[in-house]
């Protein structure tokens, strides 16, 4: 899932500001163990540097890929953690006040891993914003359209009578509530039923939940007689200007319970409602 690979990115991001600190250790002349701190640096980096490479597209990864490789004539990460703590044979010392353009190391610090791992870490910063919370209600809106395209399924089976004991019947929008509810958490860890939108025209218009960590509110409909296709097609355009100035709000699921079939038409209701809005998108699912 997107947030999942957006916490990855974030520690990964994290991690390289270690690495650096390590890598800068080794060329400390008052360092008691640098090799010691060089085979460490190797072996984390390493690591570090297989899971960047399984998270980055590819656009990303090329650049991020060259500034570990470098060239023959511009060593860079790989240089740098090969032969951390090489002398530099053309080095000397200066004499009285002068000051010489060559570093004592071969591969020093700041130009052979420093730079280059500013580099990859920019492009762990570029995938990360990508991944940013337009992705993150992407992927739960697709996680909960395959929910709730199941749901008459889970309904069916609540309503049948087990041993001797009564079904669960789903009578009204409160009952499909209670049993959306108990979905939603078995998914989500932060689901907040009873919010409510803000003031408008002088009341209060509850919604059903808000899935707080992606800020996507989940509406409950179920058809009954009043309120078919166009009733329903009416309430969610008012539905979806109230959710709009919801503060807590980002995205709408709109899950509607037909069991009588008053909509005749699901997929081409559906699509009427849905916006793939970047600021604001909607997405609604008719179980029947």
């Amino acid at each position: 899932m997107a947030p999942k690979k957006r916490e990855q990115l974030s520690k990964l991001i994290d991690q390289a500001n270690d690495l650096e600190s390590l890598a800068k250790r080794i060329q400390d002349p008052n360092e008691e163990r640098p090799e010691e701190l060089a085979r460490e640096l190797e072996q984390q980096y390493g690591s570090w540097y297989a899971k960047c490479h399984t998270l980055l597209p590819d656009d990303l990864l090329s650049g991020f890929k060259s500034a570990y490789e470098g060239a023959w004539y511009n060593g860079r990460i790989k240089a740098f953690i090969g032969n951390p703590l090489k002398p530099n044979p053309l080095y000397k010392e200066p004499q009285d006040n002068e000051s010489l353009p060559i570093d004592p190391m071969l591969n020093p610090f700041n130009s052979r891993f420093r730079e280059p791992l500013l580099e990859q870490r920019q492009a762990l910063l570029n995938a990360y914003e990508r991944m940013g919370i337009g992705s993150d209600i992407a992927e739960v809106l697709d996680q909960l359209q395959a929910m709730m395209e199941r749901l008459p399924f889970a309904l069916a089976a609540l309503a049948e009578q087990t041993q001797g004991r009564d079904g669960i019947s789903i009578r009204d929008e409160y009952d499909l509530q209670r049993v959306l509810h108990a979905l939603l958490v078995l998914h989500f860890d932060d689901v907040r039923p009873e919010d409510y939108s803000p003031s408008r025209a002088g009341a209060n218009t509850r919604i059903d939940f808000i899935i707080k960590d992606v800020r996507i509110a989940v509406e409950a409909k179920m058809t009954r007689n009043g309120l078919g296709r166009k009733e329903l097609g009416n309430e969610l355009a008012e539905d979806i200007l109230r959710y709009k100035a919801h503060p807590d709000a980002s995205a709408l699921f709109a899950i509607i319970y037909d069991p009588s079939r008053k909509v005749l038409n699901p997929r081409g209701f559906e699509r009427d409602i849905n916006e793939e809005d970047d600021h604001f998108p909607v997405r609604a699912v008719i179980a029947q």
